[in-house]
């Protein structure tokens, strides 16, 4: 059997069905019929009334196992022998099976509820107040026969000794560290760092602008890299790291050249804004004028093209400038078709009527 389960969880020790069997069969009315347990759920509070009931049935279970459970397998093959010799035990509608399988599952209830009582004095109080004197003697007395594992027992021990352990290591280490008598050491040891020539790390070499001093076998020195580049530019194949720009000399500190931009020549001078409506030296009449009274919000506005022009709009009055926007619209119209303002001049025109519609 693989242990499963939680830290409770151990494997049922397997009994004899010939011992179940005479066990069952001597408590075969209590088998029968466990009264409130025929009904409990294992997650409920024990019952210490139903339990003193049923006493002689866990009483003699715990004689075959002492640890208070059971596998199921021989407890299955005894309760079905012993319905097969008595089928009037089957009370319910349900087949043998079934039946068999409802009442291994009454028992491991019974039995839970047993070990609740036997593993914690807490336990004991609600069944202090249920029984009588002589009864809860009587149930200690059948708890005395069951005999827990010693390692749960002693499981609470073992970690407080493990915590005590920990704390004593720890307070030592704290000491240690105070009285600086640490046992751990670090060895001294020389660090391979390269230097060059004068004794001093290379690390604290710049690449850029110094020149190499190797001695070729000749005695001569060799020529330094073009352009204070990096020595790896020496070799062949490096051609790469050139056009990648790595080993250029770096551009001194200062302002940067000016790129060469072309500029076009300036037409401020010849500049002349065009007028809607018009052309250089010749005023162009407007053609396919339209009103339009809008409601939302309330305006009236005018529009219109020259030839060979896109229509556009030329002037617009809303009701918020004057309650008389209509008129004003209709006056500019006429001035557009009779006189062919552009369309600066009509606004010029709307400003001028509006001020003196304000005056008036």
């Amino acid at each position: 059997m693989s242990g499963r389960g939680g830290p409770r969880h151990e494997p049922k020790p397997w009994v004899d069905v010939g011992l179940l069997y005479k066990c069952l069969e001597k408590h075969d009315g209590l088998v029968a019929d466990l009264g409130s347990y025929e009904h409990l759920n294992s997650a409920a509070a024990p019952n210490a009334k139903a339990i003193l009931h049923l006493k002689d049935l866990w009483v003699g279970l715990l004689e075959l196992s002492p640890s208070g459970s059971i596998h199921s397998q021989p407890l299955r093959q005894a309760l079905v022998s012993l319905l097969a010799e008595k089928p009037d035990m089957n009370q319910g509608r349900h087949s043998g099976g079934v039946w068999a399988n409802l009442k291994i599952e009454r028992f491991n209830c019974l039995l839970k509820h047993v070990r609740m009582l036997g593993r914690s004095k807490a336990a004991l109080g609600p069944a202090v107040c249920q029984l009588t004197k002589g009864e809860y003697t009587s149930l200690l007395a059948g708890l005395e026969k069951l005999q827990l594992p010693q390692e749960k027992v002693k499981e609470p021990e073992k970690k407080k000794e493990t915590a005590k352990k920990r704390e004593v290591e720890e307070k030592a280490k704290e000491e240690e560290v105070e009285t600086g008598k640490s046992k751990r050491k670090l060895k001294p040891r020389d660090s391979e760092v390269s230097v060059d020539s004068k004794g001093v790390p290379q690390l604290f070499n710049s690449p850029f602008g110094k020149k190499e001093e190797a001695s070729s076998s000749s005695g001569l020195k060799k020529p330094a890299a073009a352009g204070s580049q990096l020595a790896s530019l020496q070799r062949p194949g490096t051609r790469l790291f050139a056009s990648m720009g790595y080993g250029l000399e770096k551009p001194l500190p200062g302002k940067a050249k000016p790129k060469g931009v072309i500029k076009r020549p300036s037409t401020k001078k010849n500049f002349k804004p065009l007028e809607r409506g018009t052309t250089p030296g010749k005023r162009q009449s407007w053609v396919h004028l339209s009103q339009t009274d809008a409601s939302n919000p309330p305006r009236s506005y005018i529009q219109g093209n020259v030839k060979g022009g896109k229509k556009h709009m030329i002037v617009q009055v809303t009701a918020h400038q004057s309650q008389n926007y209509k008129g004003i619209v209709g006056k500019l119209r006429e001035a557009l078709e009779k006189d062919s303002l552009t369309k600066e001049e009509a606004v010029k025109m709307r400003d001028e009527l509006l001020e003196k519609e304000h005056f008036t």
